[in-house]
């Protein structure tokens, strides 16, 4: 036998003792008495700090926390739209949009403008144009939505909530659809 045979067949060997279930006392047993674990399903989401990817409509993607408002945004309307949410400091949102729309006649969903050529007219810096943001009381801080994030208020207030677009807006028709839930009552 050659010696690559010998140490395939020794890593082999090797590999299976090193897989075998273990019971409670640590002790190898059989698959018959313990077997691999596997996840328990549950219709719970797992909360993440991670905005749910905005490659598509979302509808089908579980919301984690207690839905508290829901507003319609008009891609043709600069103003803010109120919520009827009002937070303190420290507490915890999930903010979900969806929808379809158009921007300057390109379609358009709550992520905003993917296209890096797409023509900007993006009102705050960094955050797609016509992508759905939020904020309190004024625009003094804004965050991005796009199709979910969390959003933490940083201070009392009432939330808002828009998209990133100031021109030429008469261009602009369609909604989204912004779903508001609680998460720090969770």
């Amino acid at each position: 036998m050659s010696l690559i045979a010998s140490v395939a067949i020794a890593s082999a060997v090797t590999t299976v003792f090193m897989l075998r279930p273990v019971d409670d006392t640590g002790v190898a047993g059989s698959s018959e008495t313990s077997g691999l674990l596997e996840p328990i399903p549950s219709d719970e989401p797992i909360p993440s700090d991670e905005p749910i990817p905005s490659d598509g409509p979302q509808t089908d993607v579980p919301v984690p926390g207690v839905l508290v408002d829901e507003v319609t945004v008009h891609l043709d309307d600069a103003d803010w739209t109120p919520t009827a949410v009002h937070c303190v400091a420290q507490e915890r949102f999930y903010i979900s949009a969806s929808g379809e729309g158009r921007h300057d006649g390109v379609s358009v969903g709550p992520a905003g403008l993917t296209d890096p050529d797409a023509v900007s007219h993006a009102y705050y810096e960094g955050i797609p144009t016509a992508a759905v943001i939020a904020t309190l009381n004024d625009a003094n801080v804004v965050e991005p939505i796009g199709s979910g994030a969390y959003y933490e208020c940083a201070t009392e207030g009432d939330i808002r909530v828009s998209i990133n677009d100031y021109l030429n807006l008469e261009a602009n028709d369609g909604e989204f659809t912004v779903r508001i839930h609680e998460v720090s009552a969770e």
